[in-house]
């Protein structure tokens, strides 16, 4: 499977040596958007972050709880909840960068919160912003 991979990865046209995924938004030349880099790991932790565990029917521990958090009281204890789902996640799934740190702020309404995730990849630093809501859960169950 790791050379299927890595032939895709390097005959790729301008991919050379560099993580190279595709976005399902069309580009305005009709194609997928390809996305390089710290930006490939960042469109795959916001896939695990955003899909709730037992989703997948061939690897149902993929994903994340985040949404069971939505209700859950605004306090220390379900802030450390919270990263430590993060991490767990980012952890199992896709560890091909660092976590430079976790910043969770809950909504004002009590109702969900919001998470920026920093990142460093290679000496480039980004960060994923992620909104689990009340709409977000009910999505969900």
């Amino acid at each position: 499977m790791a050379n299927i991979l890595d032939r895709f990865k390097f005959t790729s046209v301008g991919s050379a040596g560099r993580i190279l995924d595709y976005n399902s938004i069309l580009s305005s030349n009709g194609d997928f958007t390809k996305l390089f880099d710290i930006d490939t790991i960042i469109n795959s932790w916001r896939n695990i972050l955003s899909t709730p565990k037992g989703s997948y029917d061939h690897d149902p521990e993929f994903g994340s709880n985040l949404y069971l958090f939505v209700f859950e009281p605004a306090d220390v204890k379900t802030k450390e909840a919270i990263n430590n789902d993060i991490i767990q996640a980012l952890s199992t799934y896709d560890n091909r960068a660092n976590i430079s740190s976790i910043d969770t702020t809950f909504l004002r309404n009590m109702k969900g919160f919001n998470v920026s995730i920093y990142v460093d990849y290679e000496g480039d630093t980004s960060n994923l912003n992620i909104n689990i809501d009340e709409n977000t859960y009910q999505n969900f169950i």
